[in-house]
């Protein structure tokens, strides 16, 4: 028998979509009511609509408590081989970074590496653009060798023929010309 969607969830996400966050916002103490009963998809989306209603709003720290209560849940739910939780995981980081919180934005994008690759492959297409945003974010943290290593260590699981090792090379050369490095 087919599930019902409860209004308070279908309201929830016609207001994200329809990008009103402000209506989101307001839905918030109802769904945290609804999703703390509920251990499903529907409480895990809800907490990522209330979470990114927050980042949008520019309220990073509420934001993060949302993205973290949707990994939990997608973690009891045994979900860490879908794209969902790999999403969620690059969501986290991302939040975390630009909360100024490094230490722990790359904690979260090493978990991430860690199960895109066990998931996907080192050979992947998902793997390798984890691996092209994770060397991002190591420039940002002005960590240039470690954004080296991890982009040489990848580029070594790549055939030379794919698409994923011209990816790999080019933002090497981006880093090489980053530091002055033309040759």
């Amino acid at each position: 028998q087919a599930q019902t969607i409860p209004s308070l969830y279908r309201d929830l996400e016609q207001s994200y979509y329809n990008g009103d966050y402000a209506a989101c916002l307001k839905l918030e103490k109802s769904f945290v009511e609804f999703a703390a009963q509920r251990i499903d998809t529907l409480a895990a989306n809800g907490y990522f609509y209330i979470g990114d209603a927050y980042l949008q709003s520019g309220k990073k720290d509420k934001a993060i408590q949302y993205f973290e209560k949707e990994i939990d849940l997608f973690e009891k739910l045994e979900m860490q081989k879908t794209d969902s939780y790999s999403n969620s995981l690059s969501n986290l980081s991302y939040v975390y970074f630009e909360a100024g919180n490094l230490e722990q934005s790359e904690k979260i994008l090493n978990k991430l590496i860690e199960s895109d690759k066990a998931n996907y492959g080192a050979a992947s297409e998902i793997y390798v653009r984890t691996i092209l945003n994770a060397a991002e974010t190591l420039l940002n943290f002005d960590r240039l060798a470690d954004a080296e290593k991890l982009l040489k260590n990848t580029l070594k699981q790549q055939t030379k023929e794919s698409v994923n090792y011209g990816l790999l090379l080019f933002k090497l050369a981006d880093l090489y010309s980053y530091q002055g490095q033309y040759t």
